[in-house]
């Protein structure tokens, strides 16, 4: 009898998971993988690219000539060229284009066969370990994805509304759409490297459970406290998606624990190379998006202060206007949390490297092991301490929370700055 309940589907492997944000980046060629028949292939698909950017293009070009048009001819009227604050945040686009761009290089650079060897070495990595987190995986990419995506869209709209209530809708649709369109696309690449780099932190995730299950089959040399597996202790995961007995559900069953740790070096060896990856392909598309995600947020909140003190639009209606400081606050959460959010995701795979890091002098230190060993558990410790996984912008500066701390310095002096002479 067939059971009516629902079979849970389970993601293959790590492209599987990818699947949220792929479905988008597919919109705007920002990816060059496909599935079929059970089996990844490289698809340039050249007509839907060289549409969709040809079409970018003519509009960015159009609104560009369009503005300088504007401006010329407020010249000819008035014999004064004044450029103002909200003509100056309206060439913002022109970054976000310069980003959109970037993004198509580098994704035509590295994201074909590179990329196909990219996924296959998760492949070979998953093997090892048994990876059985999947599922939690695709479905964090599937929540994040879904309500960053919500939180962009819903800000874009009303953003639109309340600028088009002030300059009008048919001037507002030619001259500020197009920032809304890179904006979001973005986003996207925001979004695209936290699912990459979520696949990192759940495979170092993988080997912290490993270290677990390998603690607590060792015989401890001195009267202590098993702190590693203990519920209420820092290493204990709520997450953990199954109890293993020594890596139960890997290839490697049959070998001993010395052979484990063994596995476990080739393993972290392969993350350090996806790290390399993911740092290649996304490195200055990262640098240059940051950049564009601080000069908005500087932007918007100098123009939420001046609307709301009346320095700009002094004529306006007050609810207009209110309206308006808002859209531009919502703006201003958006870029935020795009930056706060790639940094929470690289930090969580730092704080699991250093967990393993802890694992390993607990086993050193508090179980009787032999001294092959614990040779080689003294050399896989070393390995990941000498050589840690980390994110970084071009190489320019990691992706932690320092990052934040430096970003939140950034705006707040330019915003002194600007707002020194409100005109």
């Amino acid at each position: 009898m067939i059971s009516g309940k629902k079979v849970k589907y389970v993601p293959k492997d790590a492209y599987d998971t990818l699947t949220p944000i792929n479905t988008l980046l597919k919109m705007f060629s920002l990816t060059t993988l496909s599935r079929e028949n059970s089996r990844l292939k490289v698809s340039y698909n050249w007509i839907k690219r060289i549409f969709i950017i040809t079409a970018l293009i003519i509009y960015t070009i159009l609104v560009t000539v369009g503005k300088v048009l504007k401006y010329f001819g407020n010249y000819g009227e008035n014999k004064t060229f004044n450029i103002r604050f909200t003509d100056a945040l309206q060439v913002t686009y022109l970054l976000e284009f310069l980003q959109y761009i970037v993004d198509l290089k580098y994704v035509f650079k590295f994201g074909g066969y590179t990329s196909l060897k990219y996924f296959k070495l998760y492949e070979q990595i998953d093997d090892i370990l048994g990876m059985t987190y999947n599922s939690i995986i695709k479905s964090k990419i599937y929540k994040a994805t879904a309500s960053i995506c919500l939180l962009v869209i819903v800000s874009l709209a009303l953003d639109f509304e309340a600028w088009a209530l002030i300059n009008g809708y048919d001037s507002h649709a030619l001259y500020y759409s197009i920032d809304y369109v890179f904006f979001f696309i973005n986003t996207l690449t925001i979004i695209d490297m936290c699912a990459n780099v979520i696949q990192v932190e759940y495979r170092l995730k993988t080997i912290v459970d490993v270290l677990q299950d390998l603690y607590s089959a060792t015989n401890n040399s001195l009267s202590v406290v098993n702190v590693v597996g203990d519920k209420s202790w820092l290493y204990f995961s709520k997450d953990k998606a199954v109890t293993r007995k020594i890596i139960s559900s890997s290839k490697f069953l049959e070998y001993n624990h010395l052979n484990d740790i063994v596995w476990l070096n080739k393993c972290y060896l392969l993350l350090i190379e996806q790290t390399a990856y993911i740092n290649e392909i996304f490195g200055t598309r990262i640098l240059i998006n940051n950049s564009n995600q601080l000069f908005n947020i500087v932007n918007f909140i100098n123009l939420a202060i001046r609307i709301f003190t009346g320095v700009i639009f002094p004529d306006g209606s007050p609810d207009t206007l209110f309206f308006l400081t808002i859209t531009c606050i919502l703006r201003t959460i958006c870029s935020a949390v795009n930056i706060a959010w790639l940094v929470y995701r690289c930090e969580q795979s730092y704080e699991q490297r250093a967990t393993i890091v802890s694992i390993a002098d607990h086993m050193l230190v508090d179980k009787n092991i032999s001294e092959s060993m614990r040779r080689t558990l003294t050399e896989f410790r070393n390995l990941v301490d000498s050589r840690p996984i980390q994110f970084t912008a071009m190489n320019f500066y990691p992706l932690d929370y320092g990052l934040v701390v430096s970003s939140a310095s950034v705006v707040t002096t330019l915003t002194i700055i600007m707002l020194q002479s409100l005109q």
